[in-house]
């Protein structure tokens, strides 16, 4: 099913496709709209229909937009479009638009993705919301929801990043006033040899 939308660039106007599915809306920043409390485009289909409304937002959410890649990060005072500079450099966030995925940021693009969680086997991320310290993923039967925690002097978790992107960090570490990724040297994420921390 096609939905069109109007794609205005360089002073000239063309129709742009959604790619929306049943499984997957698409969300896109209002450009028209002063306003910026009705600034989320949102693109879906369902068996019967494919279209696109404008929604009103009156907390903080994050989503990505699927026609720049950046973020769109939406607050009680509206939305706005967020650069992917150094300041999302491999950011992770929470999708608001599906609460079992997370947003990467490479300092270019965004792109969202879900969580591979397992039952056993929470995923956790460095935050890219200043907010708080990590994002936690969790399986519950079916289910995975994520969400924002802050970690404890002490705690070490996986890095959910690793491998990919982060191809270096394997685990997150927090003490008093943060969490950071780090490395661990010498040994790999499963031995039982006591870690060195980079």
């Amino acid at each position: 099913m096609k939905i069109n939308l109007l794609n205005v660039e360089d002073g000239s106007c063309e129709l742009a496709k959604s790619g929306a599915t049943p499984d997957k809306p698409e969300y896109y920043f209002n450009s028209e709209d002063s306003d910026t409390s009705w600034c989320i485009i949102k693109c879906y289909t369902t068996i019967n229909e494919g279209k696109c409304t404008v929604s009103e937002l009156g907390k903080e959410e994050t989503f990505y937009d699927d026609n720049t890649g950046q973020l769109i990060v939406c607050d009680e005072n509206g939305c706005k479009p967020k650069s992917t500079g150094a300041s999302t450099d491999n950011g992770v966030f929470i999708d608001s638009s599906n609460p079992n995925q997370i947003i990467y940021c490479d300092g270019n693009k965004c792109y969202s993705k879900p969580s591979t969680a397992d039952d056993d086997k929470p995923q956790y991320f460095i935050n890219g919301d200043p907010d708080s310290d990590l994002i936690e993923c969790r399986k519950n039967g079916e289910k995975i929801t994520c969400k924002a925690i802050n970690g404890n002097d002490g705690d070490v978790f996986l890095n959910g990043s690793y491998p990919e992107p982060d191809q270096n960090n394997q685990i997150i570490k927090c003490n008093s006033e943060t969490c950071i990724a780090t490395t661990i040297s010498g040994v790999s994420v499963d031995s039982d040899e006591n870690p060195q921390y980079s």
